[in-house]
């Protein structure tokens, strides 16, 4: 029992990543009012540049985001 726990298959793990962008997304749209709606891998990164150098995210949040990618 205690294996299915532990299994994640890769629609699982692409969930969870999807997850991830779509959080980065409206945390990006939320503190620069902006309205944008795709969260690929290269707006994922642009999020986080753009929230790094106005402040909105620290170090630590940004390394998060990019070791994510």
């Amino acid at each position: 029992m205690s294996n299915q726990k532990n299994h994640l298959s890769v629609s699982d793990v692409r969930k969870q990543y999807t997850s991830f962008f779509e959080r980065v997304m409206v945390l990006y749209n939320l503190t620069l009012s902006k309205k944008e709606k795709d969260h690929n891998v290269e707006d994922v990164k642009r999020f986080a540049k753009e929230l790094y150098e106005t402040g909105r995210i620290d170090d630590y949040d940004k390394k998060v985001i990019k070791e994510a990618l």
